[in-house]
């Protein structure tokens, strides 16, 4: 099992077993005010597996290249244009010029070197905080050419509700009153198929190594 399918498996098991134990509680009277809050909190482990198997994915991605000590004419296209990036925004913190013959030879034999950190700077509208659904995960992923054809528009009913919360728009009360539990169970199980469908898009690319340049 790959490590963003183990990553994945285990932030899924946790939201199973919150929104399990707020099910237990739900027939509790005297906990009705609590319940309200938990599953606004639900909602927020749901964003949380959301941007977090996301960014797993992509990491996936990266750590393949590094360890492969891939160089920059051995990646494909894509993975080239972001590199031509990420090289040129050093050179230019540091003062230099990617026109110059030594950071032209530089680059070309440099070992690709991204990671999720880097691609998250050069993408920074796709992830500030509570910007994640999938639209916005369709648009990520076409940057290495996978074709994600999968749409859940709970994805972006999540996104609005966590940024209500983030922003304190709306109370946990407030967000908790405007769903059952029920509901929070239906949104989870759409949520994880989502999910499920991206990090096998994921290992396939990585299965097919399309991240390499095509011989």
């Amino acid at each position: 099992m790959s490590d963003l399918q183990v990553f994945f498996n285990e932030r899924k098991q946790e939201v199973n077993t919150f929104i399990k134990f707020i099910k237990i509680i739900e027939e509790e009277p005297t906990y009705s005010s609590e319940i309200k809050i938990l599953k606004s909190q639900a909602i927020l482990m749901l964003y949380n597996l959301i941007e977090g198997t996301v960014n797993k994915g992509i990491s996936s991605i990266f750590d393949k290249i590094n360890d492969n000590s891939l160089k920059h004419d051995e990646t494909s296209e894509q993975i080239r244009i972001m590199w031509f990036r990420y090289f040129k925004l050093h050179l230019d913190d540091q003062g230099g010029h990617l026109q110059s013959l030594s950071s032209i030879d530089s680059f070309i034999s440099t070992h690709v070197n991204i990671d999720i950190n880097q691609f998250r700077e050069n993408n920074p509208s796709y992830f500030k905080a509570g910007t994640l659904d999938s639209g916005a995960i369709k648009i990520i992923l076409k940057k290495f050419a996978i074709d994600f054809n999968s749409s859940e528009y709970k994805l972006q009913e999540i996104k609005k509700e966590r940024n209500s919360l983030a922003h304190g728009e709306k109370s946990f009360t407030e967000i908790g009153h405007e769903k059952s539990v029920r509901d929070v169970r239906v949104t989870r199980v759409k949520v994880i198929k989502f999910l499920k469908l991206y990090v096998t898009e994921i290992e396939q690319y990585i299965s097919n190594q399309s991240y390499k340049a095509q011989s």
